[in-house]
């Protein structure tokens, strides 16, 4: 899980240092002489935050947490969506922007199909050069058209307030956890803190999978039996896998024995990145979408999203759980769109790359020219 706030903190750094390091490197006399940035240099921070921290909220938020967990609930076999198709021809682009602006419209099931299936909304899908029409989230562009299309720019951020709660109290059970364990035992302090939140965190999924709603998060949080019943031993696999993932570096890096240290190293990273792809992505996928066979029946989806799991749930009423279990969470989830969960993650990283290196544009010119403006005062 990577908390928005540490994209936030990457720009915090920045411009921290953007103020100080003039002072601190331009000193002549200790005593008497430094360097003094001029009075228009606020302003220029002030736009760089009004720009960035959108920017970077979208880039470590929308794409490298929402976008993931659409791809990881789509049901890339549901028949019941109107498709459109994202052709870069000018045409297609006009049937885009139409679809889109009509918004979500509901679509009765298909006949025949099995109980709880969900109820469809039209979306966009990506239409292939010989007319095969691929899962939305297998493209960022149609994945952003979409999120886009159901709330305009505000939705990229859609279920960032459920989020800043859920890390904010993780964070103060956290310290509570560590002032009580010892240090050996730290590690230890995510686990009850995951699932003493175990609701927030569902609720955030399910906002992130459905429309635009007036009630607050904190209302549609479900019932903490139910769904700890349903999420406590996905949120124990995940826990573990990543503290796996958090030992590796160090584990491998004491194994072995090589001569050269930049071969060390990239073992190191390989490592790292096969119990990332391995286990902790795996654990992630399986837990949210237990998380996602919670979603309250009233409420519609943004994404096509089969509720009986390929049939394997079975409503409370029936007599069943009502939820999905981890192996058919896992089970349901096909080699296929394993697949375009895993290209996802490496398109999402690759903008987040991007994304970094144009602010490192914008702000490292603008430093060098706060410095060159900069007066000395005695």
């Amino acid at each position: 899980m990577l908390p928005v706030s540490s994209g936030v903190a990457i720009a915090t750094a920045v411009y921290r240092r953007l103020a100080d390091s003039p002072v601190s490197l331009s000193k002549r006399d200790t005593n008497t002489t430094q360097d003094q940035l001029p009075p228009w240099s606020l302003l220029i921070v002030l736009i760089d935050w009004i720009i960035f921290v959108p920017l970077l909220i979208i880039t470590f938020y929308t794409f490298q947490r929402v976008f993931p967990v659409l791809a990881m609930v789509e049901d890339e076999n549901d028949s019941a969506y109107n498709r459109v198709s994202l052709d870069d021809d000018e045409t297609a682009s006009f049937a885009d922007d139409a679809a889109f602006h009509n918004g979500p419209k509901k679509v009765p099931d298909a006949p025949g199909a099995p109980a709880g299936h969900a109820s469809a909304s039209r979306a966009p899908a990506v239409h292939t050069p010989a007319g095969r029409t691929l899962p939305i989230t297998s493209s960022i562009r149609a994945t952003t058209r979409l999120v886009r299309s159901n709330g305009g720019f505000g939705a990229f951020f859609r279920g960032f307030a459920c989020y800043f709660a859920y890390t904010l109290l993780t964070s103060i059970i956290l310290v509570i956890f560590t002032l009580v364990l010892p240090t050996s035992l730290a590690f230890l302090a995510l686990l009850p803190a995951s699932l003493a939140l175990v609701q927030l965190d569902t609720a955030w999924v399910h906002i992130v999978m459905t429309p635009r709603s007036p009630v607050r998060f904190w209302s549609r949080a479900p019932a903490f039996r139910r769904t700890f019943d349903a999420t406590a031993r996905p949120v124990a696999l995940l826990w573990l896998v990543t503290q796996i993932a958090r030992f590796t570096p160090s584990l491998v890096a004491g194994a072995i024995n090589a001569n050269h240290n930049n071969w060390k190293d990239v073992v190191v990273v390989l490592a790292s990145l096969a119990v990332v792809v391995l286990l902790v992505i795996p654990a992630h996928v399986v837990l949210v979408r237990v998380q996602a066979s919670l979603l309250p029946d009233a409420d519609d989806t943004i994404i096509p999203f089969d509720r009986s799991f390929g049939g394997a749930v079975v409503p409370a009423v029936l007599g069943g759980k009502g939820y999905v279990s981890m192996t058919e969470a896992w089970n349901t989830f096909s080699a296929a769109a394993w697949r375009r969960l895993v290209q996802l993650y490496v398109k999402v990283f690759l903008v987040g790359i991007a994304g970094i290196l144009i602010m490192a544009a914008v702000i490292i010119p603008e430093y060098m020219l706060l410095h060159a403006q900069s007066t000395r005062k005695h």
